[in-house]
């Protein structure tokens, strides 16, 4: 089971913004294995991703704060245009 950071954290912070960074599942799992040796099914690291967006998705319609789903081919001027726009 994956926590979700409590709402409150988000208004007490005054978080403007989410970004959130998703992958394909097969990289994830590949990395992950690397560098913990752990190795999760695809349907959990899928499962994972899709709870977050949704996180996401009520966190805005409750408080409007903004969200983005980059991947790893977002660049530096990419990620800042992203930002500026939250």
């Amino acid at each position: 089971k994956v926590e979700s950071i409590p709402e409150k954290f988000f208004l007490y912070a005054e978080i403007s913004g989410i970004v959130l960074l998703q992958d394909d599942v097969d990289n994830i799992i590949q990395r992950q294995a690397q560098r913990d040796g752990l190795v999760l099914a695809k349907d959990i690291v899928k499962e994972i991703q899709e709870e977050e967006v949704k996180y996401c998705e009520q966190l805005f319609l409750k408080y409007n704060i903004l969200y983005n789903a980059i991947d790893n081919s977002c660049d530096y001027i990419q990620f800042c245009e992203i930002v500026d726009r939250m």
